[in-house]
This record gives structure tokens, C-alpha cells and sequence, in this order.
């Protein structure tokens, strides 16, 4: 995952914290499916962001891969990501829990 893609996936998810669309997940385009997918499937499995079941099955529907698999395939990095993300949400005016 590339610093372009990081960015575009950082911004949609604080878009979809404030307002959750399992839909709007498969339309996102700016990034490839694995990428979303092990976005979607890490989101699921942290209690802070919220929507762990919905997000779940979005990541099925994009990927039948592992998270595990996904992580190799596009080099994405949860520890970084996550750390981003809640950066991004506390600057957005949207409470993260520690």
C-alpha cells in the first residue's frame, strides 16, 4: 500500500465513522479491492471504530483472503494505519476511545 492509497482509505474511513454505508465500501474505487479489503477486515477486528460485524462482511464480499494474506499482498501496515487513523478521527472532532 502506497502512501497515495493510505491517504484516500485515512479519508474515507473518517467519512464513514461519521456516517457508516456498508454500500459505499464496494463503489470506493480509488484503491484496489485488496486494499479495501484488509482496511475493512482491520476495522473489524478493533473495538474502537465501531460497525466490527458490518465490516466484516464487506471485507468478505471484497476478499475471500485471510487478513494475514491480505497484509502480505498489499504491504499494509495495521500498527500504522491505526495509529493514523485515530489521529485523523480526533482531528475530525470524532472521539476515539484508548
Amino acid at each position: 500500500m502506497n502512501r497515495d492509497s493510505e491517504s484516500l482509505l485515512l479519508a474515507f474511513c473518517v467519512e464513514q465513522r461519521r456516517g457508516f454505508d456498508a454500500a459505499a465500501w464496494p463503489q470506493f474505487s480509488a484503491v484496489s479491492r485488496a486494499e479495501l479489503a484488509a482496511v475493512a477486515r482491520y476495522l473489524a477486528g478493533v473495538a474502537w471504530y465501531g460497525n466490527s460485524a458490518a465490516l466484516g462482511a464487506v471485507a468478505d464480499s471484497l476478499s475471500g483472503e485471510s487478513f494475514a494474506v491480505l497484509v502480505r499482498e498489499t504491504g499494509f501496515d495495521p500498527g500504522r494505519f491505526g495509529s493514523l487513523l485515530r489521529a485523523h478521527l480526533r482531528h475530525a472532532g470524532q472521539p476515539v476511545a484508548a
